[in-house]
């Protein structure tokens, strides 16, 4: 499907959903989609080894959410990581304005606990991308149909202990 888009992208999805058995519900909104606003994407995530992420000194620039740890699009965790960021950024940065520390160790401290949630976050994504190839096959589509009752259930039920 590489170098498809618009109207073409859009049959050619409907066809491939078609044949791995998705329920018309999907199909219909992808169906309904105006043909010049479908269109794909490759997408990167950052690497997921805490190391890696905001390998920066500290000062007063810093960064945070998509710009230190992208995760997929499809794992719907982008918005929650960075407003977890923010939060814990503000927190250190109170510190600084009540005087019990300076801005670059607050930075310094912010960058290294983002470093590690980041790392937390981007492995779950992945997860959830690894998890979304393994059910793109006829065999995964079918187990994934079968097993989801099951494993909502289970969760049901270990939450209600």
């Amino acid at each position: 499907m590489r170098g498809l888009s618009g109207a073409e992208l859009q049959a050619a999805l409907l066809a491939k959903f078609h044949r791995h058995g998705w329920s018309e519900r999907p199909l219909e909104v992808i169906g309904q989609a105006a043909p010049a606003s479908v269109a794909a994407f490759r997408f990167h995530a950052a690497s997921s080894l805490a190391r890696d992420l905001a390998p920066w000194p500290a000062g007063r620039v810093t960064a945070l959410g998509d710009a230190v740890h992208a995760t997929p699009p499809t794992a719907g965790m982008g918005a929650g990581a960075a407003i977890r960021d923010a939060a814990s950024l503000l927190t250190h940065l109170c510190e600084v304005a009540a005087g019990t520390t300076t801005l670059t160790v607050a930075i310094s401290q912010f960058a290294a606990g983002m470093r590690v949630r980041g790392s937390e976050v981007l492995t779950l994504a992945r997860k959830t991308v690894r998890w979304i190839l393994a059910t793109d096959t006829a065999l995964g589509a079918a187990v994934t149909a079968v097993a989801t009752p099951v494993i909502a259930a289970g969760s049901r039920l270990k939450r209600q202990r």
